[in-house]
């Protein structure tokens, strides 16, 4: 019972940030630069109003994302175990390139730890994959996170410096 309690308040957590999430997954707006108007607005079936509108929701994602309390990182760790399905949340790949790269392509799970990484790392403008998440485990993190849970969100963030640095 007690599991299935603690399910249902996980989930729930998870609901708030849903927005921000399918927000994030906007981020195929970068790519309007390096793909030309035309070209852009023909692959994403897009206009100019359509990627005004979807610019805004991606930057909207990223500014509400780090300024989201810290239980989002809660949220986050529920997705450990989601190996199957592919995330938007980081990156879409370059649709006109034939070279696929390990960046490509995200599991939930993996999307998740650069999530928390970001939120981490203070780095409120945009979403980036440092080299060390590699080196993340989600049971090293659990223990950091289990000890400075309590803290406030800049100290945990203080302690994260250090954190990274072990990796």
């Amino acid at each position: 019972m007690k599991i299935i309690i603690l399910c249902l308040l996980l989930a729930s957590n998870c609901d708030k940030y849903v927005t921000i999430f399918d927000g994030l997954s906007k981020n195929f707006t970068l790519l309007k630069g390096k793909m030309g108007t035309k070209v852009y607005d023909d692959y994403f079936n897009s206009d100019e109003n359509k990627f005004i509108k979807d610019s805004e929701e991606y930057n909207n994602a990223i500014n509400r994302f780090y300024l989201t309390e810290k239980d989002v990182i809660d949220c986050l760790l529920t997705y450990e175990d989601n190996n199957d399905s592919m995330s938007s949340w980081i990156s879409t790949r370059f649709p006109l390139s034939s070279n696929i790269q390990v960046h490509d392509y995200y599991k939930e799970s993996e999307a998740a730890l650069i999530l928390i990484d970001n939120y981490l790392s203070n780095d409120e403008k945009s979403i980036v994959v440092r080299p060390y998440v590699k080196k993340m485990t989600y049971s090293g993190f659990k223990l950091f996170y289990g000890k400075y849970k309590n803290l406030r969100k800049n100290d945990i963030k203080k302690e994260y410096r250090n954190f990274i640095k072990t990796l």
